[in-house]
């Protein structure tokens, strides 16, 4: 079974490589923009789905932080689903993973990525290219440190202005 882990870990990592190395090569250098907001929502305590309040574009692509839902990782570890819906409003194919920046974050530190195997959850979303005008909801796992706040921020793949989207999740 260690094996089947590794393998799974090792695959993961290899196809997010060439996803960013294929993203990084075929974007337009076009990365300006601004967030159209910035919001806050509490979850309950069964993390059910928050209205979708944070919203942003910049230059070809659009994001929205919908809504996060507790799991268990691969090691029986607490993780965080997130769900994110990405638009592709450019000219050519796209994928999530290699257009923008998404993390998350407990107490100031940044949360490592969660592999669930169980099959609530399915990266592969992440790393499909969309063609123009469509719409992909996208899910990333994070492996959670405590039952406190979760922030999460969306920024550009490359950016100096700093702009960003942020939607916190209670976990408790």
């Amino acid at each position: 079974m260690k094996k089947h882990k590794k393998f799974w870990i090792i695959g993961i990592a290899v196809v997010l490589f060439f996803a960013i190395v294929a993203g990084c090569t075929s974007r337009k250098s076009s990365n300006t923009g601004t967030p159209d907001t910035t919001a806050q929502t509490k979850q309950t305590e069964s993390a059910a789905a928050a209205k979708d309040e944070s919203g942003w574009k910049i230059g070809d692509y659009e994001v929205n932080i919908l809504d996060a839902k507790k799991a268990v990782d691969y090691q029986g570890k607490p993780a965080l689903i997130v769900s994110y819906d990405f638009t592709n409003n450019g000219s050519s194919a796209a994928m999530f993973v290699s257009s923008v920046s998404y993390q998350a974050y407990q107490n100031g530190v940044q949360l490592s990525t969660a592999v669930i195997l169980d099959g609530t959850y399915d990266a592969e979303p992440q790393m499909k290219n969309i063609q123009p005008g469509a719409k992909l909801k996208v899910d990333a796992a994070y492996v959670l440190v405590d039952d406190s706040p979760v922030t999460v921020e969306v920024t550009p793949l490359f950016s100096v202005n700093g702009k960003k989207i942020t939607k916190v999740f209670e976990v408790k």
